[in-house]
């Protein structure tokens, strides 16, 4: 959301006289508040899926550490240990992404401003003036939110290609035929068809 520096805002509601104006500009104001306020819950809680889901897949890999570590190579065991860490780290950006943040909230002042006391319109452009400066706000944590959230989801992509190839050695290994050593006499007989 593109936004107005708040001079521009106080200009614009100097320079008109409907009331009816006001009143839809209120309402607009109200409704985008709520929408910011919803956007920062919806925020945490997303933030909060990729840090569960990193730390599902890791408590996974953990505890079956010596199941999947008997099937491997060293590399991977070492590449699984990378995408872990990658993992834990975006697992924390997330975690990083919920704690509370300061905002410009609605204040008594802005409430019961006192020059608007006397007059509806007035006041009503007050109110929007104060819901400008906090909606604006609430965008700049969103956007620092969602900054962060996009982080932790590389992080958790890129743990999961690590894993992936890790696990996908794994499978091949545990399907493939077992090579035959070779005696070094050549083809046997018994291999043709009479």
């Amino acid at each position: 959301m593109g936004s107005l520096e708040h001079s521009k805002v106080e200009e614009m509601l100097q320079s008109y006289e409907s009331t009816m104006v006001t009143d839809e500009l209120y309402d607009m104001g109200k409704m985008l508040m709520e929408e910011s306020s919803d956007r920062i819950s919806h925020l945490d809680a997303k933030s909060a899926k990729v840090a569960g889901y990193t730390g599902a897949i890791i408590a996974l890999m953990i505890s079956t550490f010596p199941i999947w570590t008997s099937a491997v190579d060293r590399w991977a065991v070492s590449l699984a240990a990378i995408g872990s860490f990658i993992g834990l780290v975006g697992a924390g950006i997330a975690l990083i992404s919920t704690w509370p943040q300061s905002l410009d909230l609605l204040s008594d002042s802005d409430w019961l401003e006192e020059d608007g006391l006397k007059e509806p319109d007035r006041l009503k452009r007050y109110y929007i003036s104060s819901l400008h400066l906090s909606i604006a706000s609430h965008e700049r944590v969103n956007s620092k939110k969602v900054s962060r959230i996009k982080r932790a989801q590389a992080c958790l992509a890129a743990m999961v290609l690590l894993l992936s190839i890790v696990l996908g050695d794994a499978t091949y290994k545990t399907v493939r035929p077992p090579v035959q050593p070779s005696s070094g006499r050549g083809v046997s007989g018994a291999f043709y068809l009479r």
